[in-house]
């Protein structure tokens, strides 16, 4: 729990840190194991700006959609055909084009049949085709419009199932509409030859627009109803030329304009045709192109002219910066899971950045925000909370870990936090002192509010409905609290990283994890220490003491897992996003402990949201087994309990394991060579570590 005032900022993105699999569990073990006396081996990638740029490996880059995969999927002016790029920034591509000659693609979106469906012309076939590609790599084609036809860029899925598309002809444009079996239909001629833009509105009919206007007759956004009849609504001037349409957050669509008079707007039109807003991006003409909603509620647009990417809330707040690369920038699309459906096997897979073709390169842009911000309810897990009242005159924050469910009605939902987070109310801020039932919970917390706002319903998110009691003269299984809540107040996704898997998991040696936190956001670590004995943390209200907990550390030795604030947060199995723990402590060198999660759950009568009756009793399959060594290991430990308890300045001691082996680590509040005399070598044979813990560990 941070008693600072401190906000960090952290990434909307999948990972904050990204990370490379672990390749071996000794080399990793051996590597945690040795993390305060040489460097470490594993790689990771701190994405510290809000713009990272991945190769296309010499595709360029037309269109870009939200895949089923976890992926990102898009369309090529060249010969590469389809390309997937995930998101760690892997390329690859599957060619779609009927011969060596190639073909040129613009549009894609992802249809009903979770497959891609791309507009583009077939140079073998001269002919524009539709191709039908899933996320497997089998491709359909369906060549059968004339030459005459100019399929400019766009397609959509519509409220019906097919999806939708523009071509162009000098006769005039139409809306077609394919089936995913492959059946099209056309509409009658439109009053224009040219359009830019297809997007769905929120009252159920196509959004396009006749883009660019004349010295007669000014350019037009048009709806178009699936039973047909189109609606034209003219452009303020002569001159506008449009770009991108979208619909928006409010009900209403935006898009981007240009003017050589007037420069270059975002503007926003209501579903029954009237412009209510038009808002100056720049006073010269940048060539705005396209525009997607984001995961963060805005609307973001990129300038290809200058490459840049924007971000303007409804009410027109505007914000931008450059890109990089090869600039060009030309179609964005929120990240895969945000908007869009995703399946199954790929639901965690999510990032909630933006994606944005170039020339050569597709940029990213993590989405930069603080978890310690208010957010729209149902708030996210992940993000700051407190009770109230707090003080006076303090204010602290700790973090809502993950939404569980009660063991005996799984109607019933709970916000899953630390006892010294939630059932700490003022005068003191002591652990124990809410009253259940009654005391509020609060999103965000009383110092990110920047004072107690009490019983106000604005901050509201559930009441604190139980917690185990902390204790100072015996030791503490678990630091371990629940508020009552419901699907309006709070959501079971964790911000950053997605949706848990609701198994019950036990954390291993060497397991990769992951959390995300009021005060670090999403970071990686892997755990070093388990079945950790004697664990001893000071807050305000005393010195408390734990028994079975486990130890992680970061990935990397610049990377801290946790920091003060992110008590409360769910540790995460980074592969299969499954809970295995509950962060409540750490330490100034980085080591940061956690409650084991079944514990935790048997402690409080709750299971993981969503979990069924056998996870009540079901272990995560991939937990490794027990091996006999390990029993043997813990057995000792047992055995010289007491001694070690008796050393002066112990802070706790975990199994842990080397290159060579199991081992003991053994933490001290400040390691002299007085501390370590006193500490034995070995325990029948098992090899006993020293670590400094820098003043021992601390309540975060």
């Amino acid at each position: 729990m941070s008693h600072d005032d401190q906000h960090r900022k952290s990434m909307l993105s999948l990972r904050q840190i990204e990370t490379r699999p672990v390749s071996g569990l000794a080399a990793s073990l051996l590597c945690m194991a040795a993390f305060l006396f040489a460097s470490c081996s594993l790689s990771a990638q701190v994405i510290n700006q809000p713009v990272a740029l991945f190769s296309t490996n010499s595709g360029y880059p037309a269109r870009i959609a939200q895949g089923t995969d976890g992926a990102l999927w898009f369309a090529t002016f060249n010969e590469f055909g389809v390309g997937r790029i995930d998101i760690n920034g892997i390329v690859s591509y599957i060619p779609v084009c009927s011969s060596e000659l190639g073909c040129t693609l613009f549009g894609i979106a992802t249809g009903s049949d979770g497959a891609l469906w791309v507009t583009g012309y077939d140079y073998m076939a001269m002919s524009f085709t539709i191709w039908k590609v899933t996320t497997e790599g089998d491709v359909t084609p369906y060549p059968q419009f004339p030459s005459t036809y100019i399929p400019l860029n766009d397609i959509v899925a519509g409220p019906d199932g097919a999806m939708w598309f523009t071509s162009s002809q000098p006769s005039g444009a139409q809306i077609g509409s394919i089936t995913t079996s492959g059946d099209v239909t056309l509409s009658s001629p439109l009053n224009t030859d040219l359009l830019r833009g297809l997007a769905v509105g929120g009252d159920g009919a196509l959004w396009t627009t006749n883009w660019e206007g004349s010295t007669q007759s000014p350019a037009e956004i048009i709806r178009f109803p699936l039973s047909g009849g189109a609606q034209y609504f003219p452009a303020p001037t002569l001159d506008t030329v449009y770009g991108g349409i979208v619909a928006g957050p409010d009900g209403a669509l935006w898009f981007t304009e240009n003017s050589p008079e007037n420069g270059s707007q975002i503007g926003r039109i209501t579903t029954d045709g009237t412009i209510t807003d038009e808002f100056l991006v720049s006073s010269v003409d940048v060539a705005l192109t396209g525009i997607t909603l984001g995961s963060d509620g805005a609307l973001w647009f990129v300038e290809q002219d200058t490459g840049v990417v924007g971000r303007i809330t409804t009410a027109g707040s505007i914000l931008e910066w450059s890109i990089g690369g090869d600039i060009y920038p030309f179609s964005i699309s929120a990240g895969p899971c945000y908007g869009h459906s995703v399946t199954e096997e790929f639901q965690g897979l999510c990032d909630y950045g933006l994606w944005i073709t170039q020339q050569t390169t597709i940029a990213h842009v993590t989405l930069v925000t603080t978890p310690a911000q208010r957010f729209p309810r149902p708030v996210p897990m992940g993000v700051s909370i407190s009770p109230t009242p707090t003080g006076p005159p303090n204010t602290f924050a700790g973090t809502a870990g993950m939404r569980v469910q009660s063991k005996s009605m799984p109607s019933q939902k709970f916000i899953l936090s630390n006892s010294h987070v939630l059932s700490a109310i003022g005068p003191t801020d002591c652990p124990n002192t809410a009253h259940k039932g009654i005391t509020w919970a609060l999103q965000p917390g009383t110092l990110d509010i920047g004072f107690d706002p009490g019983n106000d319903p604005h901050y509201y998110v559930g009441t604190v409905a139980n917690y185990v009691p902390q204790t100072t003269t015996t030791p503490n299984r678990v630091d371990a609290a629940i508020a009552s809540t419901t699907d309006s107040l709070s959501s079971s996704t964790i911000l950053g990283i997605g949706q848990p898997t609701p198994e019950i998991g036990t954390a291993y040696l060497g397991e990769p994890v992951t959390k995300s936190g009021r005060s670090t956001g999403v970071t990686a670590g892997v755990v070093i220490g388990i079945n950790c004995q004697g664990i001893a943390h000071d807050n305000s209200c005393g010195t408390y003491k734990y028994q079975g907990e486990e130890a992680v550390f970061g990935i990397s030795p610049w990377s801290r897992f946790s920091q003060p604030g992110d008590s409360g947060s769910a540790v995460l199995d980074s592969d299969t996003l499954t809970p295995v723990g509950l962060l409540y402590a750490g330490s100034g060198t980085g080591l940061t402990l956690m409650n084991p999660i079944a514990s935790v759950y048997d402690a409080l009568g709750v299971l993981p949201d969503g979990a069924t009756p056998w996870d009540a009793i079901g272990i995560n399959s991939r937990n490794p087994e027990v091996d006999d060594e390990l029993l043997r290991v813990e057995d000792i430990q047992a055995r010289h309990e007491d001694e070690l308890f008796a050393i002066p300045g112990l802070a706790g001691n975990c199994v842990s394991r080397s290159a060579s082996g199991y081992e003991f680590q053994v933490y001290v509040t400040d390691k002299t060579p007085k501390s370590t005399r006193a500490i034995p070598s070995d325990l029948e044979g098992v090899p006993v570590r020293v670590i400094d813990t820098h003043g021992g560990f601390t309540s975060f």
